[in-house]
């Protein structure tokens, strides 16, 4: 691990021992992400910057199929107040969960320490910290907030900060108004722009180069 990796992992220090809660493995990762993750993992990537952690199962698949490549898991883990429940997206079975999502996400990578950093920020801070110290991620995964304004910040400074990063992600078709697919816009928008590529994975996952 690098030693600006080492200057980040004192950001946020993993606990001295595991939180008292249980562990609970829920996500939204699919055959379309292990597509996505499989075409641009390889041993030659060093770092990943994942924007949007929820509860790991992302994190654990990056880091399960790298050799040496270290997540830098970023998510609000609810602190910021955009964690809460909301029923028009959440199951009912995790309201009594969404105070403790950091402590289970802890959990759930407890045995991963070693080459994930967790970073409890907003994405747009995280991304301005890498390049303040200088980490250049091979990947940026982008899963946070799937409104239009907010992907489409989190592609701009991510292309801003991080430039040779590869930029990925998925919920391609995601929408609350079946009239809008947020996250499709954002990135066909950020591509005409910037004179990006963008690859279709299941129209579900996407890869920009």
């Amino acid at each position: 691990m690098s030693d600006n990796l080492k200057r980040l992992q004192k950001v946020l220090k993993w606990p001295s021992s595991k939180p008292k809660v249980a562990s609970f493995d829920h996500g939204y990762f699919n055959k379309s992400n292990k597509k996505m993750f499989d075409e641009v993992l390889s041993k030659d990537i060093n770092t990943i910057l994942e924007l949007g952690a929820w509860l790991g199962m992302s994190a654990r698949y990056m880091l399960d199929n790298t050799q040496n490549a270290v997540v830098i898991s970023v998510d609000t883990w609810s602190k910021y107040g955009f964690g809460e429940y909301d029923e028009r997206w959440h199951p009912p079975y995790l309201k009594d969960k969404m105070d403790k999502m950091f402590e289970i996400f802890l959990v759930n990578c407890w045995d991963y320490q070693d080459r994930l950093i967790p970073l409890r920020m907003r994405t747009l801070d995280a991304i301005k910290l890498m390049n303040k110290l200088n980490i250049s991620p091979d990947i940026i995964y982008i899963d946070a907030n799937h409104e239009y304004d907010e992907v489409s910040k989190d592609l701009e400074f991510s292309f801003k900060y991080c430039p040779k990063s590869i930029l990925v992600g998925d919920d391609w078709l995601w929408t609350l108004d079946t009239k809008d697919t947020p996250v499709k816009r954002a990135v066909q928008d950020f591509c005409k722009k910037n004179n990006k590529r963008v690859k279709v994975i299941d129209n579900w996952s996407w890869i920009i180069r």
